[in-house]
């Protein structure tokens, strides 16, 4: 600010912008800006203002905000990493999440000259929406996929697969819908690779065995449990998972004895000393005078008999 020679006011006149024609003409998106600039009644000092604050003051926290870039909100960004799916496969669909993944059009966008060609169905150019959900073969696992779960699906887009996982399930089958969608989408990048560098065209029974191979190793393995509902039943069971129950909740065995004769034997935690009814029966069993005593002692050691 001290290297400039001219101020804020010397280009107001009578409360309104008046800028040379000469910087208007070499600026001319300075006069637009200029007309959402409240000028003030009452003079006052030119000084460094941060836009990107309502205060106009830079603070730390206002610069750590503006240079630190926003995250991405992605859906099934965090269900996919689970102490019951291997990290391995987790990081390949957290890739294809992200468009990290080597595919064709990625690899022409970075810079690469190549003819491409979807190895799985080898009739259209590869790119991430055509491998994973629109080329044929990815289209019959797809297919298979929607006899398991007994309801359609319709996919647009990769991150539309993980709405499945916002139904309402039990917690091992949702791990389990979870881990079969991660492993069919890596069984679908495996049967591509297995395709273009080794030259072995993979099967769609053999696919789907693998899928199904791979879920239920992460079903089976699971510490959550499944309640018992038949639409789910069937998933397991498809799937070749075996079903964990709710644990059986602790039973304690309490031994109870009646009082000995002459005896009344009363069952307290102490608080039901306040209760009107239990003064009165007291009183008509004991007596005004002992009831008083045994009431007071019943406050401090319960239970207790009274003869």
């Amino acid at each position: 600010m001290s290297q400039l020679s001219s101020k804020i006011q010397d280009f107001i006149t009578d409360y309104h912008w008046s800028i040379p024609i000469s910087v208007q003409i070499k600026f001319p998106q300075l006069g637009p800006i200029l007309d959402q600039v409240c000028i003030p009644k009452v003079p006052l000092e030119d000084k460094l203002v941060w836009k990107h604050s309502t205060s106009g003051c830079l603070t730390f926290t206002e610069a750590f905000s503006h240079k630190t870039s926003i995250g991405q909100n992605m859906h099934g960004a965090k269900i996919i990493w689970s102490i019951d799916i291997p990290p391995s496969k987790s990081m390949m669909v957290w890739r294809l999440m992200h468009d990290k993944l080597p595919t064709d059009d990625k690899m022409m966008e970075r810079g690469s000259k190549m003819a491409s060609m979807c190895s799985n169905c080898k009739s259209h150019a590869e790119s991430s929406s055509h491998l994973f959900l629109h080329c044929s073969f990815a289209f019959k696992v797809w297919n298979w996929f929607p006899s398991i779960l007994n309801f359609p699906l319709n996919f647009r887009a990769t991150c539309d697969i993980w709405k499945i996982s916002d139904r309402i399930w039990t917690p091992q089958c949702k791990i389990v819908i979870i881990a079969c969608l991660v492993n069919i989408l890596n069984t679908i990048w495996y049967t591509r690779n297995q395709a273009r560098f080794q030259n072995k065209n993979i099967d769609r029974k053999v696919a789907i065995n693998m899928i199904i191979s791979s879920t239920a190793f992460s079903g089976n393995s699971t510490l959550k449990t499944s309640a018992v509902d038949m639409t789910e039943f069937r998933i397991l069971k498809a799937l070749k998972i075996n079903i964990h129950p709710p644990r059986a909740p602790t039973i304690k065995e309490v031994l109870w004895h009646p009082p000995i004769s002459n005896w009344l034997k009363v069952n307290t935690d102490g608080a039901v000393t306040k209760n009107p009814f239990f003064k009165q029966l007291v009183v008509a069993s004991l007596g005004p005078q002992k009831a008083s005593q045994e009431v007071a002692l019943l406050k401090i050691s319960p239970p207790i008999l009274f003869s």
